[in-house]
């Protein structure tokens, strides 16, 4: 292999970003000088609005007529990716906390009968009226989020959803892998898909803080009453804790007064050793959020409910800045959509699809990467005194790449394929039916 980055003579220190492409590159198996072609065309490619653009890149040197051959023989070692993408964690103010979200996005396939395995899908942001279910794909996502609000974010794992499983399952068996990794203080934040007694049973065992938003009609329970010398079934549950009614409230255990980043005052209560009567086994800190400036709306909501599970729970007043941080995430599934083509390719089987969303995750956390270079590109009409976007990070790093140069061996030629024989029969591809995950409705006393 041919070594075209330079050692020496460069004015900046890009060895972090340096390691990262040498560790990706042994990340990848067969194919993997055409994956690295790739993942360079994505990262430099920031005018590219199709995935065949990609092939015009002068970063894609293979000059094949199709780009989708990569994935026929394409091999990545996912559990090495993972322990790189951990590495790629930026570094921490000295006393803060790691702050991780995860959270389930779809990847719309209506009109891809060939395609194996599709659900029914949640789709957000539908116009009014319109159904908010489609036929596609399922993927859970758990990032390592920035001190304060912006849109920097590392991508720490990337996994489908199965037509078998749930987003709960999926996101509690991510936690349970990566926690043993990460600080013991660690802390994740979910949305109110995640604050339920299924998410609360099968991640329990997650050696990691969770901080939940829950529905505003969970039921929750206190401790169970010492026995008595009543006669029966001793009882397995305490009086009940109903977030819609107050009378079964009582006071707080603890109660706090803040503000917000605008100033704005929050006060914050919380109720501690509560439980779920499906998971008695978790003991759980249920947190109310008031927010006197939030119009009760579904975006800008008055009052949120949060559940905390786990051990070192942060000071209370620090429990609504932790959560916002949360929203980073919906940002970053916007730059992997929009700007890296993460819903463009049309690949047919989910397996394909798994490789190209780990070609996109290591290209994101590259130019998380590049956020300590500071050499963004902007537009005339940017704001320079903002906090840099993803894209722009990302239209600085083709100077960045053209220094490091790739850890890919050159382009060899190949001969002409002989084509196809003479009256060959090319079969119908395969038509699957969408999946429809159905479960018995019971009412869930929670």
């Amino acid at each position: 292999m041919v070594d075209t980055r330079p050692h020496s003579g460069s004015s900046r220190d890009y060895s972090k970003l340096s390691d990262f492409r040498d560790g990706l590159y042994c990340c990848f198996g067969n194919g993997k000088d055409a994956l690295m072609n790739l993942v360079d065309s994505l990262l430099t490619g920031s005018g590219a609005r199709s995935f065949a653009e990609l092939s015009l890149s002068t970063a894609f040197t293979r000059k094949w007529s199709s780009i989708y051959e990569i994935f026929d023989d394409a091999e990545i070692d996912r559990q090495a990716l993972q322990r790189l993408f951990l590495m790629a964690i930026p570094a921490r103010s000295p006393g803060a906390r790691l702050i991780l979200a995860a959270d389930a996005t779809p990847i719309v396939r209506a009109e891809s009968p060939t395609a194996r395995d599709r659900t029914y899908v949640h789709v957000p942001n539908v116009p009014k009226g319109a159904k908010p279910i489609a036929p596609g794909w399922q993927f859970a996502t758990v990032v390592a989020l920035p001190e304060k609000p912006c849109s920097r974010t590392t991508i720490l794992d990337n996994r489908r959803i199965e037509s078998g499983q749930t987003a709960a399952q999926v996101v509690a068996k991510q936690l349970i892998q990566v926690a043993p990794e990460l600080p013991k203080d660690a802390i994740v934040a979910l949305d109110g898909g995640f604050g339920n007694a299924s998410f609360v049973s099968a991640a329990q065992n997650a050696s990691i803080g969770k901080l939940m938003r829950t529905a505003k009609n969970r039921t929750l329970y206190r401790p169970k009453p010492e026995l008595s010398n009543k006669v029966g079934r001793p009882r397995l549950d305490g009086d009940p804790f109903s977030i819609k009614d107050p009378a079964t409230h009582g006071q707080p255990d603890e109660h706090a007064i803040g503000t917000d980043e605008k100033g704005h005052p929050i006060e914050t209560d919380c109720w501690r050793n509560l439980h779920f009567s499906r998971c008695r086994t978790a003991t759980l800190s249920l947190i109310r959020v008031s927010r006197q400036n939030g119009i009760d709306t579904k975006r800008n909501p008055g009052v949120i409910w949060l559940i905390w599970h786990g051990t070192d729970m942060p000071p209370l007043e620090q429990i609504p800045q932790i959560y916002r941080l949360r929203y980073c995430i919906e940002h970053s599934y916007r730059f992997d959509k929009q700007n890296l083509l993460w819903t463009k390719p049309r690949l047919r089987t989910p397996e394909k699809f798994e490789t190209w969303t780990d070609v996109v995750a290591a290209v994101h956390n590259q130019v998380s990467i590049a956020y300590e270079y500071q050499q963004d590109f902007r537009m005339p009409w940017a704001n320079p005194d903002a906090e840099a976007t993803p894209e722009q990070v990302r239209r600085g790093l083709e100077a960045i790449i053209a220094q490091l140069g790739t850890p890919a061996r050159p382009t060899r030629p190949r001969g002409k394929a002989p084509g196809r024989q003479v009256g060959a029969v090319i079969k119908k591809a395969e038509r699957f039916k969408t999946i429809w995950k159905s479960k018995k409705r019971t009412k869930e006393p929670v």
